[in-house]
């Protein structure tokens, strides 16, 4: 009988058995798996063993990718078209749909791009969505329809996909496609650039260097520049460098904003209290004062402002104008993450697991990592994987771990694919040693 490394491996962990009886065997690609089919009351046994396929279809995956990457377009081709046909797999389908769009590895076939993405989308793939909203939006092989297209990048951007974001944002800001409507422009944007998308966070930046959609807001400028020019953004660069001389050879140009941020600040205008603290953290315009920076944050935490009470904790976190209180900084942290300001999330979960300002608590600490997650945040998917892989938690979950390891991976997390590999080659040396 046929017993794949990660069998051997689950039942040296003592998680899973080594062959049920009712498992059937797959083949995927090369290598033979035993999956089931897994409806309603299906045993723990089985949905553990059914991480064991998507654990083979990942590494199938990786080779079609890889193999993407060289150039190899009809290996990756043939790879992508047995996930798609076989295993109804997403990822491939979407990989799949682009092949046959830039006639890669395939001969060329417009309808086999838009069925393959379409079916990609229907399963929530936000890449696919993405791209299927564009085609949608500029009559690429399909009838033009905007109003689908524009509802295809939004289920893409709800689940934390930065392209979709940044798109749509761009297209709210342009009066492009859709009707401008700065106020979604800002939002989409802002959002994608919180996740650092660069392109987005340059264009954020010149929103507020320009006022267009926003507040003038030459610091908020200053910062969002320096962000997309430390990603290598060459226009952010520029635009950073130009920025900071004007100001700096004018000083009156920050006095100003300066001179905005006190007016507002003093009554009671929570966006500019925040902004007056930032000025006070980094010196912008005004000679750094943490202490300062911190009275600002307060009064404009203290009126629900989640940014601002994000900062506040970090300023309790690293004792920055204020004797360091992990308490205090918890605290704020889930002020700001019950808002959904993803940071804040990300925060309280991590303060949950290493038990920094609370006792350790590893099921707080995976509902905020989920919480963090599905937002989109890398790094919460990689810690989710990673404690249900380990079972810091007192229990270990193979298929949990590849499911956040994946998505981590996906999202370009080297740690999170190197966890992967990991494990791949440690149950491929121990089939060897069997």
């Amino acid at each position: 009988m046929f017993r794949t490394a990660l069998f051997t491996f689950l039942c040296i962990l003592g998680i899973a058995p080594c062959l049920p009886a009712n498992a059937t065997e797959i083949k995927v690609g090369p290598l033979k798996y035993r999956s089931f089919s897994l409806e309603d009351g299906s045993t723990a046994e089985e949905r553990q063993n059914d991480s064991i396929l998507r654990l083979a279809i990942e590494r199938e995956l990786k080779k079609g990718e890889q193999a993407a990457l060289r150039q190899e377009y009809e290996k990756a081709a043939k790879i992508f078209e047995l996930l798609s046909t076989k295993h109804d797999d997403a990822r491939a389908q979407h990989h799949l749909a682009a092949l046959y769009h830039e006639g890669e590895g395939v001969q060329k076939d417009i309808k086999k791009t838009f069925a393959l993405m379409s079916r990609s989308a229907e399963q929530d793939f936000a890449p696919a969505q993405m791209r299927l909203g564009m085609m949608y939006i500029q009559g690429d092989g399909v009838v033009k329809n905007t109003t689908t297209g524009v509802t295809w990048l939004t289920r893409a951007a709800e689940q934390g996909n930065t392209s979709a974001q940044y798109s749509l944002g761009i297209m709210y800001l342009s009066n492009n496609y859709i009707a401008q409507d700065y106020e979604r422009a800002n939002k989409w944007i802002r959002l994608s650039a919180e996740q650092n998308h660069k392109d987005a966070q340059f264009a954020l930046g010149r929103m507020k260097q320009t006022g267009q959609g926003t507040p003038l807001d030459l610091i908020g400028a200053i910062q969002w520049y320096q962000k997309a020019a430390e990603q290598g953004h060459l226009d952010a660069r520029q635009n950073l460098a130009v920025t900071v001389h004007k100001a700096k050879n004018t000083p009156e140009i920050y006095k100003e904003a300066i001179d905005r941020y006190r007016d507002e600040a003093s009554r009671g205008h929570a966006e500019a209290q925040h902004k007056l603290g930032v000025a006070y953290a980094f010196g912008y315009g005004l000679a750094q004062d943490h202490k300062a920076a911190f009275k600002m944050y307060s009064l404009a935490a203290e009126q629900n402002h989640p940014a601002a009470q994000h900062d506040l904790g970090v300023s309790f976190q690293t004792g920055s104008g204020i004797p360091q209180d992990y308490t205090q900084a918890m605290q704020w942290f889930k002020k700001a993450g019950k808002q959904s300001y993803i940071k804040s999330v990300f925060n309280v979960a991590k303060m949950y697991e290493i038990g920094q300002g609370t006792p350790v608590d590893y099921a707080a600490a995976i509902d905020w990592y989920i919480f963090a997650a599905d937002m989109g945040e890398r790094r919460a998917q990689l810690n989710l994987g990673l404690i249900y892989l380990e079972g810091s938690s007192g229990k270990k979950d193979l298929k949990e771990a590849v499911k956040w390891l994946t998505l981590a991976a996906r999202q370009g997390d080297k740690k999170a694919f190197l966890a992967l590999q990991r494990i791949d080659q440690a149950l491929r040396q121990k089939t060897v040693a069997k």
